[in-house]
């Protein structure tokens, strides 16, 4: 019915909570929903009335999707009533598991067969996923896809890495047993150069080498972007991440952070103008290297920050048998936790980097097990150090996935607009960490 539509907004006019508003959540679409926008309650039809008072101020031309769930075996929703109450503009996808027929083309009834309450919700988010796949190209729940970097270049030692404007593609670098494979695009007249770091993968779907969120750049107008993949994840084909330990001999945060400067070099900017940025384990990595190159800067959404504290257990005891020979991450010899601890990181290298600490307050374990000690770690290495003086700002938002639960970073539209203006000009450093305005984003 939409696939040739394009539609700028949708709603839900159920009471707050039902299955489509928690999928709006799940899929970080809040930018498109105006479901908030109006007041809402138990009646339907008193919600869309809401409603159409709301859209009666809209003076643009766009149109609006509402959706309707209906999961009663009887049929208890009054769509005739409903149909006369549409406002222009209007269409409405009613979600039912009784189906029925409703002669007006604005409306798109969807039977929604189910075994249990817990399987229709599930189908209900599986037919608004569906309603965004189908939009056009490039509209506002189907972003345009850039174009893959084609280039390709295959080194043999880190030496040999001499980047130059307006190179774009795959770089394998092999050197001493180890492979970083990135994808960068060096862009002409950039003043911005991107760095993503890696989550942790499905190891048994995914081929490597995987870059995350190269793409994300082309929201930003300037930026040129390096993607990375941790050389950890060759040496083990079991490990879903390797968080950038390298070895016994080789700092491998360290190194590729000298990679990113030769890049940033190559573009004419100045560490100051690198930010390196990623989710959970690419957060983790992120601080790593911009501690290693200073005057570069960091945004990090959800990032571990003590391995040893790590939920998951075996994979980081995986990570360090694989990195370090140890029996476990609480084996990692005292020279080396360093690779292990952020904040131990921070004090290897005597710089705390400029950073943009993003932190879903409903992870609870990483704010338990992680940002409550990035927080005092660093709060007391400012007050025992002048090299510890730092600028860094903390944000607080709410975000649940169905699946994942809130161990779930910001979308990318959310991300992208935080590295933007984080990297506008900026007052001195100097200052201890400072909580964000305790804005929280839905």
């Amino acid at each position: 019915m939409f696939e040739d539509r394009v539609i700028r907004w949708i709603a839900s006019i159920d009471a707050p909570g039902n299955p489509i508003d928690r999928y709006c959540e799940t899929f970080q679409i809040h930018r498109q929903s105006l479901s908030d926008s109006f007041d809402r309650g138990a009646d339907v039809l008193e919600n869309l009335d809401s409603f159409s008072e709301y859209w009666s101020g809209d003076e643009s031309r766009d149109e609006v999707v509402l959706f309707v769930v209906d999961g009663s075996h009887e049929g208890s929703l009054d769509l005739a009533a409903l149909v006369d109450r549409l406002p222009p503009r209007t269409y409405v996808v009613a979600l039912l598991r009784a189906h029925r027929r409703v002669d007006d083309d604005r409306v798109h009834v969807i039977g929604v067969p189910a075994e249990d309450d817990a399987d229709f919700e599930r189908r209900c988010g599986g037919h608004l996923s569906r309603f965004m796949r189908l939009q056009p190209r490039g509209s506002f729940f189907n972003p345009p896809k850039s174009a893959f970097p084609k280039g390709r270049w295959t080194l043999d030692s880190v030496d040999a890495y001499e980047p130059s404007i307006g190179d774009a593609g795959h770089v394998t670098l092999r050197h001493d047993g180890l492979t970083y494979d990135f994808l960068q695009n060096l862009r002409q007249d950039s003043d911005l150069l991107i760095v993503f770091g890696q989550s942790a993968l499905t190891r048994k779907i995914v081929e490597l080498p995987l870059f995350q969120r190269w793409s994300w750049a082309d929201d930003i107008p300037g930026a040129s972007f390096i993607a990375i993949n941790d050389p950890n994840l060759y040496l083990d084909d079991a490990l879903n991440a390797g968080w950038w330990f390298g070895t016994t001999q080789r700092d491998t945060a360290r190194e590729f952070a000298s990679l990113v400067e030769r890049a940033a070099r190559a573009l004419g900017l100045g560490p100051d103008r690198v930010v390196f940025t990623g989710g959970s384990a690419g957060g983790f990595s992120s601080f790593h290297m911009a501690s290693c190159l200073p005057g570069a800067r960091v945004v990090a959404d959800i990032p571990q920050i003590d391995m040893r504290a790590y939920t998951f257990q075996g994979e980081a005891n995986r990570a360090a048998q694989v990195a370090f020979g140890a029996p476990s991450i609480h084996h990692v010899p005292e020279e080396l936790l360093h690779r292990v601890d952020v904040t131990e990181r921070f004090r290897h290298e005597q710089h705390i980097p400029e950073y943009l600490y993003l932190q879903n307050v409903r992870d609870h374990t990483h704010i338990q097990l992680h940002f409550q000690y990035f927080v005092d770690r660093t709060m007391a290495m400012v007050n025992e150090h002048a090299w510890a003086r730092h600028s860094g700002s903390i944000e607080l938002y709410s975000a649940w996935n169905i699946n994942r639960g809130g161990h779930f970073p910001l979308n990318r539209g959310d991300t992208t607009d935080r590295i933007r203006r984080f990297m506008e000009p900026r007052t001195a450093p100097g200052a201890p960490p400072r909580r964000g305005s305790g804005s929280l984003v839905r």
